[in-house]
């Protein structure tokens, strides 16, 4: 039988989630300086220990920023996206499980493509068609990710085009297709903005952006589809996390 206890909350996570709330509910305000520490972890009834790993997720997090000398201040009720590269989650569950509102434009429309690259990486014969599309993602209004997505025609359904401006790919395969998706090849590298993408992500010309190229397959180990995703700093940030 599956367990439904619940997990105990150590101080340490109450105490985060507590400040948490109070800066997305604007309590405590964009730019307001927090009490002292010895102050706070009074009013929060923890010790100073406990207080300092909390506020240190915080501050990994973006919702606060700590000055040497200074004092602690809150940044913003909703900071920059930070996400692990280990699970393989779309960026619209991302998203949207962080309370932003996500939007899709969809730049190039479905069209036939001849791509050496593309076809290697899925495996495809010359005489197979390759479809492409285009779309800019985003957070509350604001762009922050471009989507090249290649598909072969023959995963193509009626529904793509209602999927590829609301959902994420993975899941028009998982349940449009019942195609699981179960693992991606990914490269993760930098570059500098061209004008076209500058204008599409709202940014300045040669502003750092991150590149995502995947290649996703199936339970079968198959290669199912591409997607190169090209992401602002400004709003979705990727860190890994490395153990020895």
């Amino acid at each position: 039988m599956t367990n439904f206890k619940i997990k105990k909350q150590t101080l340490a996570q109450a105490t985060y989630q507590k400040l948490k709330t109070l800066i997305e509910s604007k309590e405590l305000s964009e730019g307001e300086k927090l009490s002292s520490e010895l102050k706070l972890s009074k009013m929060l009834d923890v010790s100073r220990p406990i207080l300092r790993e909390a506020l240190l997720r915080l501050e990994t997090e973006g919702y606060i920023v700590r000055k040497h000398g200074v004092g602690t201040f809150v940044l913003d009720s909703k900071p920059n996206l930070r996400s692990g590269l280990e699970k393989l989650d779309s960026i619209t569950e991302f998203v949207t499980e962080r309370d932003y509102q996500i939007g899709t434009k969809i730049t190039e429309t479905l069209r036939a493509v001849q791509d050496k690259k593309i076809f290697s990486a899925l495996a495809l014969e010359e005489y197979q068609e390759l479809v492409y599309f285009q779309r800019v993602r985003t957070a509350d209004g604001v762009a922050f990710s471009i989507d090249d997505v290649y598909i072969p025609e023959k995963y193509l359904d009626e529904q793509l085009l209602e999927v590829q401006s609301k959902e994420s790919m993975l899941e028009y395969f998982d349940h449009v297709l019942q195609h699981k998706i179960k693992k991606s090849d990914c490269l993760l590298y930098a570059e500098n903005a061209d004008q076209k993408t500058a204008k599409q992500l709202e940014i300045e010309e040669n502003q750092a952006v991150q590149i995502m190229e995947q290649t996703f397959f199936n339970t079968l180990n198959q290669p199912v589809f591409y997607c190169k995703t090209t992401v602002s700093n400004t709003i979705l940030q990727f860190y890994f996390v490395r153990n020895r």
